[in-house]
């Protein structure tokens, strides 16, 4: 899927990989208006149909509250500061999948990660629950913006053990939160500046379990625009395709 709006080109793709069977990622975007758009991956969890309908249900509900509340400028012309509404729009994404958890036995338990980047502008914000992550692509290296909410990333945080270990340890994939799981939840919203002109990459940890980061940037890095989201694809699914693999690639 592409699609150019007045600045941003992105592409996106998703495939459900080899050993899963079905496609419990969620991929969206929405133009708020003209320079404004934000781009949303999520990877769903736990149910029996409960991933799939966690991380739909995280989107939309996500966009609907930046529909309603998002600010595009000031009285004085100047583009607003969003921080927070981006902030209240995940937590009300994350309200409505814990409701919906609770009312029905077959969600029990089910929730979504999310990866988000809103462009106001030449403003950014990002904000990620969970283990789906958002990278930024620079001339000579790849750059994750992301922090993993997982439970080796915080032993690797508190210097337990070193990232290498991290690679192997046997609760690598345990999540430490997740949209839908508590009734309140808690994270940061991140605010980048001057982002026009840079390249950003979102996707689900289908594509991270199986391709290192290093990988990623070489294959991002040697492919047309077009072909980052589809090659990164293959390159999983050729490692084993173990998960869902869901990828965005944003040129600002």
């Amino acid at each position: 899927m592409k699609e150019k709006g007045c600045i941003i080109i992105f592409w996106a793709e998703t495939n459900i990989g080899k050993r899963r069977e079905k496609n419990e990622d969620y991929m969206l975007t929405y133009s708020l208006d003209d320079v404004c758009t934000a781009y949303i991956v999520l990877d769903g969890i736990g149910g029996a149909t409960g991933g799939e309908i966690a991380s739909k249900v995280a989107g939309e509900k996500t966009i609907e509250y930046l529909k309603e509340h998002f600010v595009i400028s000031k009285d004085d012309g100047y583009l607003a500061d969003n921080t927070e509404n981006i902030s209240m729009s995940v937590k009300y994404a994350n309200r409505c999948v814990y409701e919906l958890n609770k009312k029905n036995k077959s969600y029990k338990d089910m929730g979504t990660t999310i990866a988000m980047i809103v462009v106001q502008g030449n403003t950014g914000y990002i904000v990620n629950v969970g283990d789906s992550r958002i990278y930024e692509l620079k001339e000579d290296k790849i750059v994750q913006l992301s922090e993993d909410d997982t439970y080796v990333n915080a032993l690797v945080r508190d210097g337990i053990i070193t990232e290498e270990e991290a690679k192997t340890h046997p609760d690598k994939h345990v999540l430490l939160k997740a949209l839908g799981v508590t009734k309140s939840i808690t994270f940061n919203v991140r605010k980048l500046d001057n982002v026009i002109g840079r390249k950003f990459l979102l996707c689900s940890d289908g594509l991270t379990i199986g391709v290192e980061d290093s990988e990623i940037f070489k294959i991002a890095k040697n492919s047309n625009s077009e072909e980052v989201c589809s090659n990164l694809i293959k390159k999983a699914n050729e490692n084993g395709g173990l998960d869902n693999i869901t990828v965005m690639y944003v040129e600002a």
